[in-house]
């Protein structure tokens, strides 16, 4: 499925999105704080397409405060209700409802009340007229039910207060507690036909990092089934790191517009052959990272397989990082790259490589953003003559 986002009233989405987005079965929108992924999000729910086709389940970031129009019971907590809902179904359907109108319909208790309610009629006068109390199956629906029980939250520590409306807990506990619904729903396999679109807003707030694996475990799970697609929205860099294989856009503000633009991550900006969640976290979130230094060295090294040679007049074997130094130096010269040196003909992101990989030393992450864009200046001219 393909979205074309379309510029927004009151947001940050000012100009429409030339990208459009396609949502796969998980799909993660990573950006840095203000980057406009709510307002993405606001734009995916209302858009169209979604709205015919799928059921939205919305885990938001914080609770918003229900509009004067909507009943508390049907906004506070929506997350909890509409996975409850889902879990519960099965429950219902085992004509459940049907026994429940019926054994009030025509119990005996009922039936006494209903009696003397119409003798007391009928010694007034009314002898044409007749009560009863029933309740009406075309109207009795599961839904209402749900909603109308109480989540209580049981309370363990020593304290006076057993039981807590779940309305009335914190968000990190009320999250945790729709973390657990899903992990149980996607755990039970529960049948169900409708399409749904599970969207989870910063799922890393108020979790320890055990808990993030295994609620994206959980949520990669459930997109494995074709009626349920999940998205989520993080500016947390270890869920890059657990989702890196999936799909995965980049929120941002897009020039001196300050509109809110997005792109996929694919080819273009990769530099690695394969999937890196310290590329991905260096590209989305600007995060340099000793991880990713290494190993953009190491594939910067790769494209010199062949260049080990004797050194001329003197018979010795020039090893291959000597070699490449030297072509630093002619690339440096010959296209004015401003890489920097320690002295004529070592560079410094060799020198670098040196002191993280054999010495164990830390570097500034200033001075490992230089150096990766240094490498990045050195890869692309590599490529380029490979091409040639």
């Amino acid at each position: 499925m393909e979205l074309q986002i379309v510029a927004q009233r009151d947001s940050s989405i000012t100009k429409d999105l030339s990208i459009p987005i396609n949502l796969g079965n998980y799909t993660i929108l990573a950006g840095e704080n203000n980057a406009g992924k709510s307002n993405i999000i606001d734009a995916i729910k209302k858009h169209p397409d979604i709205v015919s086709e799928y059921e939205i389940i919305e885990i938001p970031a914080e609770n918003n405060n229900p509009k004067k129009e909507e009943l508390k019971i049907s906004a506070a907590t929506a997350p909890f209700y509409k996975v409850v809902e889902k879990i519960l179904n099965p429950f219902f359907s085992n004509n459940f409802l049907d026994n429940l109108v019926n054994n009030f319909n025509n119990s005996l208790i009922k039936q006494e009340i209903i009696e003397e309610i119409n003798l007391n009629l009928f010694r007034m006068g009314v002898d044409k007229k007749k009560l009863d109390i029933k309740i009406p199956k075309e109207q009795f629906k599961e839904d209402i039910i749900i909603k109308l029980s109480k989540a209580i939250v049981k309370d363990l520590y020593n304290s006076e207060i057993e039981e807590v409306d779940i309305d009335n807990i914190g968000m990190g506990t009320q999250r945790l507690i729709v973390t657990a619904l899903i992990q149980y729903y996607e755990k039970s396999k529960i049948s169900d036909n409708k399409k749904t679109l599970i969207i989870f807003e910063e799922p890393e707030i108020y979790l320890h990092p055990s808990w993030k694996k295994s609620l994206h475990e959980s949520l990669l799970k459930l997109s494995d089934n074709l009626n349920i697609k999940v998205l989520i929205t993080t500016h947390d860099p270890y869920f890059i790191e657990l989702g890196k294989k999936q799909n995965i856009y980049q929120v941002f503000r897009d020039g001196l517009e300050d509109s809110t633009n997005i792109k996929r991550l694919d080819d273009s900006g990769v530099l690695l052959p394969y999937k890196s969640d310290s590329e991905i976290n260096y590209l989305i979130f600007n995060l340099p990272s000793r991880t990713y230094f290494l190993e953009i060295y190491e594939y910067f090294m790769s494209l010199f397989e062949d260049s080990d040679e004797k050194c001329e007049g003197c018979g010795k074997l020039k090893s291959k990082y000597n070699l490449v130094n030297i072509w630093i130096r002619e690339q440096n010269d010959s296209h004015g790259l401003g890489i920097e040196f320690g002295n004529k003909n070592s560079p410094k992101v060799s020198s670098t490589r040196h002191a993280l990989a054999h010495k164990g030393n830390e570097i500034s992450e200033g001075i490992l953003k230089t150096r990766i864009e240094e490498l990045k200046k050195l890869i692309f001219l590599k490529k380029e003559s490979v091409k040639n």
